[in-house]
């Protein structure tokens, strides 16, 4: 089975070596008073630990194409393409 997944958020801490958050805020929410954020564990696919995905600065906004994979058995975005805004 292939995924496809496209998201944009902020990027969070480093969770670990190889993973990061990315907080992305959803298009609607329950109460329509309170943001809504939902944040994902992502690992860049080739786990190059000198590529700018893992030195950049929690805060900065980012889009990231990749697809979902089981890790450790959560769900995880493997980053193919990124981009910084």
């Amino acid at each position: 089975m292939l995924s496809v997944v496209t998201i944009i958020g902020v990027v969070g801490p480093k969770t670990d070596s190889v993973k990061r958050t990315v907080e992305v805020r959803r298009a609607y929410n329950e109460d329509k008073l309170t943001p809504t954020s939902d944040s994902f564990d992502v690992v860049l696919w080739s786990r190059n630990l000198g590529a700018p995905f893992y030195r950049i600065e929690a805060g900065n906004h980012i889009a990231i194409k990749g697809r979902l994979e089981i890790c450790d058995g959560r769900i995880v975005v493997i980053a193919e393409q990124v981009n910084f805004f």
